[in-house]
Formats: C-alpha cells, structure tokens, sequence
C-alpha cells in the first residue's frame, strides 16, 4: 500500500511541477506578447501603414506568438505535436483553397495599404473606371464615379492593374489644342492665346507656358497650349479656357474653322 501512495506522490510532484512551468511559461509568453505587440504597434504609426494594414500585421504577428506558445507549453508535458501540426497543416492546406480568391484579396489589400499607390480621395482610372477613392478596406477598394456611383473592386483585380493616379503629384499639365483658319495670321493667334494665358491666375509660371503650331492641317492651322496648374485648378482651367478663346477669337475676328461642304453645279448641254 505504501508503494502506491509513494508512486502517486512521485507521478503529483512531476504532474505538478510540470503544471507550474506550464502556468509560469504562459504567464511569461503572454507579457511577452504584450510588449511585442506594443512594440511593434509603435513602429507600424510611425510608417506609412495605413490603420486597417497595422491592425491586421499585429494581429497575423500576435496569432503566430500565441502559436509558438502553445507548442512550448505542450512539450513541457511531453505531448507529441507532429500530429497536431499535420492537422494543422491539413486544415490550413483545405481552408486555403476553399478561399483562394478570399486570401489573394486579402493579401492584395495589404499589399495595396503599405505600398499606398492611392489614398482616400484621390483622383484615380483603375480597369477604365474613373472617380475618386472612397475607401481601401482588406479585401475591396471603394471608387466614386463622377456621376456619383460607388464601384467595389477586388483588391485582387486593383493590384494587378495599371493604375493611374492624377492626384498623386501637386501639379498638372493641361495640354489644348486650337485650331485656326489659314487666313488668321498666326502671330495674332499666338498673341492672343498668349494674352489669355497671362490673364488667367491659376496658370503656373514655373514650368513655363508654352504656345506653338503643331499641325497644317487639311482646312486649319492647329496651335498646342501647354499650361501647368495645380491639381484642384486642373478641370476649371481646362473646361473654362476654351469658352474663353472662342469668345476672344469673335472679338479679334478670327474665325474658328469648321467643316464645309461646298456644292458645285454644273448646266448641262442644252441649258440654256
């Protein structure tokens, strides 16, 4: 009887000394968590991590201790984890593929929000749909159309796009093209386009202006204005300018040349 109660005791005092290394191990593992993920928050503010990207790195991170956490308290008590690991493994292997397209999105969305080729409200064309950001979540982006519709697209689709960002530089050129009829002289035409970039405010004088022919077209002389602005002045420059050439141009006389068609008749013999 006595043997018993000695093995007993032997198998608590093992038990039990493995039962305080484990508490003591996770206790430690889990300030170590704490001050990991502490840590690293600090470091995600100071990058360019949007909020929703930091989120979700701290927490792939503090999944990945808490992991490793358990495998060191199971091997205090002997416990075999290769089997643990293969279901795992299998479970991670099937839930992967059930949501291939849901992952790729999601690791685009990541990939979108630490390299930030757009921000919230930006001007962008992306898969020929043009509006403003409305939102970059993990898995979708958000885009405003100009007549005021929201589109999601898969941050899948986003990331492998050609992305055009139109608000990603504080400036723009605005390139026009005027034409004007053979009979115009062309000095005049370029005073005149020039009088009218010199009184318009928005236009930059670094990089300078720029007025030229570029064409001798079949029934008009075709002048280039190149003109930078900034980016918030960009569309009212460019849709205002032109009502403003055609209005100075009927003031100097110049004619703004428009297609033609010229009817030529002929008598036949006999007429008289």
């Amino acid at each position: 009887m006595r043997e018993f109660w000695d093995t007993v005791a032997d198998v608590l005092k093992i038990f039990g000394t493995s039962v305080l290394e484990a508490v003591a191990l996770l206790l430690a593992g889990i300030v170590v968590i704490k001050l990991l993920s502490r840590l690293l928050r600090s470091i995600v503010k100071r990058t360019r991590i949007e909020g929703a990207a930091g989120s979700f790195i701290v927490s792939i991170v503090q999944a990945g201790l808490a992991l490793v956490l358990f495998f060191l308290i199971m091997d205090i008590f002997d416990v075999d984890t290769s089997s643990i690991v293969t279901v795992l493994a299998a479970s991670g292997l099937a839930l992967g593929l059930a949501l291939q397209d849901g992952l790729s999105n999601l690791a685009s969305g990541v990939i979108i929000l630490m390299t930030r080729p757009f921000k919230e409200k930006d001007h962008v064309k992306i898969n020929e749909i043009e509006g403003t950001i409305k939102k970059i979540r993990i898995t979708t982006t958000e885009i405003l159309t100009f007549d005021n519709v929201s589109i999601l697209i898969p941050n899948k689709r986003v990331a492998s796009s050609e992305i055009i960002n139109y608000s990603d530089r504080p400036t723009r050129r605005i390139d026009l093209t005027i034409s004007a009829p053979y009979e115009a002289n062309p000095d005049k035409v370029k005073a005149t386009l020039w009088e009218l970039i010199q009184e318009e405010p928005n236009v930059l004088k670094t990089p300078a202006p720029l007025v030229l022919v570029i064409e001798l077209g079949a029934s008009s002389v075709n002048y280039r204005i190149r003109m930078w602005a900034k980016n918030e002045h960009y569309w009212y420059i460019r849709n205002m300018f032109l009502e403003k050439v055609f209005k100075r141009f009927q003031e100097r006389g110049i004619e703004i040349p428009y297609q033609k068609l010229n009817v030529i008749m002929q008598k036949e013999e006999g007429e008289k």
